[in-house]
């Protein structure tokens, strides 16, 4: 039987891991508590801070890091917080 990881919690730092793992083919299963993608719509945002910052290219592919990158809605360079606090939307 081959072992596979468990990961509970499909938020940023979930679906983060499951990237770096899909790069060595180890195996994963996620679960989170919501059933299915259309059912958590909270529309918020979130804040990635440098220390993401630089390390989500190492996890991401180029393409996907390009997606994420254009659906950011407040750009400051990697390092750098953009605003105080932002308001919930």
């Amino acid at each position: 039987m081959k072992l596979s990881i468990l990961i509970i919690g499909a938020g940023i730092s979930g679906l983060a891991f499951v990237q770096g793992l899909l790069k060595f083919c180890i195996p994963f299963r996620v679960y989170d508590r919501n059933q299915a993608l259309n059912v958590r719509n909270q529309r918020y945002r979130f804040r990635v801070h440098g220390g993401g910052q630089k390390a989500l290219p190492s996890y991401l592919t180029p393409d996907l890091y390009t997606r994420l990158q254009a659906c950011y809605t407040i750009r400051a360079s990697v390092g750098d917080v953009a605003g105080s606090s932002p308001d919930a939307l």
